[in-house]
């Protein structure tokens, strides 16, 4: 007994206190239905982290706030799934990145690991995305008081939600004044459901994406400290859930199949969340709209494919004769009937309507877009008014994030709000939220301003860009030379092949009989132009800003800061086509140059 005793203690004592135990495992998911039909078809299915190296890493935070980490596990994911067991007698953060030989970029996610926990990742290795994500659960919680909770019971659904990814992502400034989305965390659907535990620092305007193999959700809400939000499944238009983006995914073409789908409803009864946004989605009015707008088309398959047809005659810039008064094109842009001198030779009722004028001739014939103008006339209406009266700068701060007074008309006023705002919130939200923003709408405004004056029949503005060996040239001095030249600006650099391709093809055909291509990027340094992959054949005229398209001269005086543009400019340097699509550019042409001279 006396021998036994005090194992027995022993056993008790340490029944008492919590295993130091912790693991960590790393799970490559399995190839989907689409993506096993897609390899049946013989097409390309492309998994790219299937042989990737798993590392885990412990995060330690030094005196000088600078995160060190020291390795804990190197392991290969070929087998599928990597295990990793561990020791700490407190609460940890680890990191754990996955990395293929075929992709520069790794995945990286971090956990905060309490003792005794279970930590499940999975890498989600799809034709259309690649991340590492929590499996159900996210708990990276260390101080409480900053703690926001999201859940979601999606087993309702009639959607597949196997392997669903989650993004949780909310919106940001760039420190180049550009809107964007910052990730937060990715978690993987089981069973439908998931849950997600975060901290928050102040509130912001946040989303939710949920993707699903064949189908898609999403959601708008507010994140705030010590708030809860719950979402469940609703029945809503794929036209509505495309139009209610807030514009942080602007003129993206590949967001046009994520936002197809879904909304959710995100409940919280109290806080920023219910004030902002369920206060007006809850009224009778909206909610009489939205059933309105649900049985505007015959099913939820029927509106998908709506959408579809007409983001896809959009694109490919489909001849709309039939929908328009061809004399006199409603929405076009001839903005401004007064021709420049000199330019009066340019004849305006040849001039096409250009893409947004088409957009709005599409929008105007469905009834659904109709519907969905008048549900966001409430929302505007509600969102307009917490912008004007509250008396919390952070509930005027996110009424404007969430685009109140997000008008040409309205812009004034905004900006004067953000002026305000930028006095009464703290200086880190001053100057990582109000100031970019003041800025970014200041170059729309006058961007807006502009756009009058860049229409056909008036003079092309000139200006100085460098080419890629950092020769300066001069706008004006290229139509000189030119018959004609069609001016296409590229905002982002990231789209830089896409664009040369679609240059290419037009300089192929056209170049023998006159047309000059100029092309402008933005956001390009003499670092980054070193890094471009340039083709040795290209023998367009490419020019470089060294500034963002926000805060370019040469962006805001051709008014392509609140819109895409291109241009069409003769000999004279006067604008003749504005904005056009591909095909309704290449039928210009067609028409402009003698039939012989064209390259078929």
């Amino acid at each position: 007994m006396y021998g036994i005793l005090p194992l027995i203690l022993l056993f008790t004592s340490c029944s008492e206190y919590p295993s130091k135990n912790y693991s960590v495992s790393v799970e490559y998911l399995p190839v989907g239905v689409v993506e096993q039909e897609l390899a049946e078809q013989g097409r390309k299915v492309s998994h790219e982290f299937s042989s990737a190296t798993v590392t885990i890493k412990q995060v330690y935070e030094s005196e000088s706030n600078k995160d060190t980490v020291a390795e804990l596990m190197v392991a290969s994911l070929h087998e599928g799934r990597v295990e990793f067991h561990g020791q700490s007698e407190t609460s940890i953060w680890l990191e754990v990145v996955v990395e293929s030989d075929v992709v520069s970029n790794p995945l990286i996610t971090r956990a905060f690991v309490e003792p005794g926990e279970t930590v499940s990742l999975a890498v989600v290795d799809k034709n259309w995305t690649n991340a590492i994500a929590h499996v159900g659960t996210l708990t990276n919680v260390q101080d409480p008081a900053k703690k926001f909770t999201l859940s979601a019971d999606l087993s309702r659904s009639n959607d597949d939600l196997v392997n669903a990814l989650v993004t949780f992502e909310k919106t940001a400034w760039s420190e180049k004044s550009e809107r964007r989305s910052e990730l937060i965390d990715h978690v993987v659907v089981v069973d439908g459901e998931f849950n997600i535990e975060v901290e928050i620092e102040d509130p912001v305007v946040a989303f939710v994406y949920v993707d699903g193999e064949q189908s898609h959700a999403w959601a708008e809400l507010i994140a705030e400290p010590g708030g809860s939000i719950l979402l469940h499944p609703s029945r809503r238009t794929a036209h509505a859930s495309a139009n209610l983006t807030t514009g942080w995914f602007q003129e993206s073409q590949e967001e046009s199949q994520r936002v197809l789908g879904q909304e959710l409803v995100a409940v919280s009864g109290s806080g920023r969340h219910a004030k902002l946004l369920e206060s007006w989605k809850s009224s009778y009015t909206y909610q009489l709209k939205q059933q309105q707008l649900i049985e505007a088309d015959d099913d939820h398959f029927a509106r998908n494919e709506e959408w579809l047809a007409m983001s896809s005659s959009l694109k490919d810039g489909s001849n709309l004769e039939e929908e328009k008064d061809s004399s006199k094109p409603e929405g076009s842009n001839r903005v401004n009937n007064r021709l420049y001198k000199g330019c009066e030779h340019v004849d305006l009722s040849q001039v096409l309507p250009d893409r947004r004028a088409q957009v709005r001739i599409a929008q105007n014939e469905s009834r659904s877009h109709k519907l969905w103008n008048e549900q966001n006339s409430i929302r505007l209406s509600s969102l307009n008014d917490i912008a004007r009266n509250a008396e919390d700068p952070f509930d005027i701060l996110l009424a404007l994030e969430l685009r109140a007074h997000d008008s040409p008309q309205e812009s004034y006023e905004a900006l004067k709000m953000y002026e305000k705002l930028s006095e009464t919130v703290s200086p880190d939200v001053a100057e990582t939220r109000v100031e970019p923003a003041r800025r970014f709408f200041s170059a729309v405004m006058e961007s807006e301003r502009n756009e009058h004056r860049t229409v056909p029949g008036q003079k092309a503005p000139n200006f100085v860009l460098s080419n890629l060996e950092g020769t300066p040239l001069e706008f004006h001095q290229i139509l000189k030379k030119s018959d004609l030249v069609y001016m296409e600006f590229l905002r982002y650099p990231d789209h830089y092949s896409r664009f040369q391709q679609r240059l290419r093809s037009l300089h192929e055909s056209y170049r023998d009989a006159g047309l000059q291509i100029v092309a402008v990027l933005f956001d390009v340094d003499s670092e980054l132009r070193m890094e471009l992959d340039v083709p040795q054949d290209i023998t367009w005229i490419q020019m470089y800003d060294s500034d963002t398209y926000i805060v370019s001269e040469v962006a805001r005086t051709f008014a392509l800061v609140h819109r895409g543009m291109n241009y069409l400019i003769d000999t004279k340097g006067c604008i003749i086509q504005r904005d056009l699509w591909l095909p309704d550019l290449q039928e210009f042409l067609n028409s402009y140059f003698p039939a012989s001279s064209v390259n078929e």
